[in-house]
C-alpha cells in the first residue's frame, strides 16, 4: 500500500510539472458559494471520532499502541448552508495521505486541503482536483494577521487572517459550550473584511461557522475561505485528526 501511495504521489508531481503549459487558476464547481452568507462545518459522526481523539490522546506516549493509524477510512464532513434549514451544500472527506476532499453534492470534486509535510510554517494549502496547488496557507509567529494565503505565482499576499481574542470563547470552552476558540477574521491587505470563522455556539460537538462578508462576493475567495476554514477545523476543532492526517503522509518535498 505505501508503495502504491508513493507511486501515485510521484505522479502528481508529473502532473503539476507537466501542468506548467496548462495553468489552473481557479477551482472548478464553487460558483454555488456566491448564493450563501452561512456555512456550517461538522463532523457527521462526532460521537465517533470523539472517541478516537480520546484514544489518540491515551496514546500519545505510548507510540507502540498507536495501531494503524497510518491508513484510515474516510472521515465525513458535513457543509451546511445555516441560512437555508441547513441543507447539506457540500461534502468533504478527511483522506489518509491526501487531506480534505471536498465535492458537490453530485460528487464533483473542488479542492483538496492538506498539510505540508517539510514546511513547518504552513498551516497546509489548497489544492485544484487536477493536482495543482493554488494556494499555501502560511503562519506569521508572533504578528498580527496570525496567517497569509499566498495564491501560486505571485509575490503578493491573497488574503490575511487574523486570530481574534475574544474574552467569550475561553469562557465556553472552559464551560464545555464551546469545543474550540478557534476565531478568526479573514482580510484583503487594505483591511477589508472578507469573513470570518469561528465556533458555533453548540456543546461539545465542535462546529465551525464560516460567515462571507458582502465584500467576498467572488466564489474563489470564498472558497479559499472554506478551505482554510477546513484546515483550521482539523488544527484546532478536532486536533486529533490533523494527527491522524500527518501520521498517514508520504514523505515530500512540501
Amino acid at each position: 500500500m505505501a508503495f502504491l501511495d508513493q507511486v501515485k504521489q510521484g505522479f502528481a508531481k508529473v502532473v503539476q510539472i507537466a501542468s506548467d503549459n496548462q495553468i489552473y487558476h481557479d477551482l472548478p464547481e464553487c460558483s454555488l458559494l456566491s448564493n450563501v452568507e452561512v456555512l456550517s462545518i461538522k463532523l457527521k459522526n462526532p460521537e465517533r471520532h470523539s472517541a478516537v481523539g480520546a484514544h489518540l490522546a491515551n496514546a500519545t506516549s505510548q507510540r507502540a499502541s498507536t495501531m494503524n493509524r497510518t491508513h484510515f477510512e474516510p472521515i465525513e464532513f458535513l457543509i451546511r448552508n445555516e441560512r437555508n434549514h441547513k441543507n447539506t451544500v457540500l461534502t468533504a472527506d478527511l483522506t489518509a495521505n491526501q487531506g480534505i476532499i471536498v465535492r458537490t453534492n453530485a460528487g464533483k470534486q473542488i479542492m483538496t486541503t492538506t498539510i505540508p509535510n517539510n514546511s513547518p510554517d504552513s498551516l497546509g494549502k489548497i489544492v485544484h482536483p487536477h493536482h495543482v496547488t493554488l494556494y499555501k496557507i502560511k503562519r506569521i509567529a508572533g504578528a498580527v494577521p496570525s496567517f497569509v494565503v499566498m495564491r501560486t505565482g505571485s509575490e503578493e499576499p491573497f488574503m490575511l487572517i487574523e486570530k481574534v481574542l475574544v474574552s467569550l470563547y475561553p469562557i465556553g470552552k472552559a464551560l464545555g459550550i464551546l469545543g474550540s476558540d478557534c476565531v478568526y477574521w479573514f482580510k484583503r491587505q487594505d483591511g477589508t473584511i472578507l469573513g470570518y470563522v469561528r465556533p458555533k455556539l453548540v456543546m461539545k460537538n465542535n462546529t465551525l461557522v464560516v460567515k462571507f462578508s458582502s465584500t467576498a462576493k467572488d466564489p474563489q475567495v470564498r472558497a479559499a475561505i472554506l478551505g482554510t476554514a477546513l484546515l483550521f477545523g482539523i488544527t484546532e476543532a478536532h486536533p486529533h485528526l490533523r494527527r491522524q492526517l500527518e501520521d498517514s503522509m508520504i514523505p515530500s518535498d512540501f
